[in-house]
């Protein structure tokens, strides 16, 4: 096997990994979680006062963190469908 198909099978493996996690229910719960704490940080910022950069940098700042968490699990799930469709590309020959 090349080290690029070792690559993308560990790739792939990782997706089912990220999706299986994400599709029960420890996983679910930590999104909905996730997606409520992001919801009151963006609340929250409505009514902070706009002369007040400290609290207003820690609500981006959980509002970031959240979307980047989010974001690197789907982007496993992306890399993965990809992995998955070169190693197709590879077995076939194409």
């Amino acid at each position: 096997m090349t080290p690029e198909a070792q690559a993308l099978e560990q790739d792939e493996a990782i997706g089912v990994e990220v999706e299986r996690f994400l599709s029960g229910a420890a996983g679910r719960r930590m999104v909905a979680r996730f997606e409520d704490e992001r919801a009151a940080a963006l609340e929250a910022l409505k009514d902070m006062d706009p002369e007040d950069a400290k609290a207003i940098r820690r609500a981006q700042n959980e509002v970031a963190v959240i979307d980047r968490v989010l974001q690197r699990l789907a982007d496993m799930l992306t890399e993965a469908r990809a992995a998955i469709d070169r190693l197709d590309q590879l077995e076939t020959g194409d």
